[in-house]
């Protein structure tokens, strides 16, 4: 499994993102232009382009042949290659996208004030204990947001009944769930996250990822912007 990200230090919406908009499916333009702000249409717009950077990284494909679908309900797949499986994530100012030869979920949220209100409707019982009982109740409420984005994303039905009702953290899903803390240096376990916090910035900046599928090791793959479009350049 490898997980491809980079980080946008600009949120303005440019020329070049526009004419970027011609390498991605006419269903991923108008997700892209239901934004109300540049900064999500043009995360939305990156975490697209990752797609095929990364299957031509990993899969050897050409552009041509990165064909997604991206339908009104169900998973997005690629109609060529069904056999390679992919997820996209965005947030803050980071784009996702985690790619595999096995069914995945991904899904990556900012660690800021966590609207805790709304945890009766949306984690299970179990699932809100760990937050009220946290020493650090935000963080631990963004942990399980993306546990169940991913789970959702992962069967291709959004945040369901089903979804909101299951607890995360029972053995079937644990076993299934690789996760960690995203920050613009690295990736890190969501301890060393906890000790960095304590030991030198407090208020570093991180998301917190969950990627739901087959259990295993994720291959982390940083890609910065310069390199994104330098790939796009070759066919603009």
């Amino acid at each position: 499994m490898y997980l491809y990200y980079l980080f946008s230090e600009s949120s303005e919406w440019t020329n070049l993102d526009e004419a970027l908009l011609s390498y991605v499916s006419e269903e991923r333009r108008q997700k892209i232009h239901a934004y109300k702000f540049s900064k999500d249409k043009k995360l939305s717009l990156y975490a697209a382009l990752l797609l095929p950077y990364a299957c031509a990284d990993q899969y050897d494909l050409a552009f041509e042949e990165v064909d997604p679908l991206w339908p009104q309900a169900g998973k997005p797949y690629l109609q060529s290659h069904p056999e390679i499986c992919f997820s996209i994530a965005h947030s803050g100012s980071c784009a996702a996208v985690a790619v595999s030869d096995q069914e995945i979920g991904l899904d990556a949220e900012l660690i800021d004030k966590a609207p805790m209100k709304i945890m009766k409707r949306v984690f299970s019982p179990n699932e809100a204990d760990r937050v009220h009982g946290s020493a650090y109740p935000d963080l631990e409420f963004f942990r399980i947001w993306t546990r169940k984005e991913s789970f959702g994303k992962y069967l291709g039905t959004g945040l369901s009944t089903l979804v909101l009702k299951t607890d995360t953290f029972l053995p079937e899903h644990l076993s299934r769930i690789s996760e960690g803390v995203l920050t613009p240096q690295d990736f890190y376990s969501r301890s060393e996250y906890l000790t960095m916090r304590k030991t030198s910035d407090p208020e570093l900046p991180a998301l917190y990822y969950s990627v739901y599928g087959k259990k295993e090791q994720v291959n982390l793959v940083p890609v910065s912007v310069t390199t994104l479009l330098e790939y796009y350049l070759l066919y603009i």
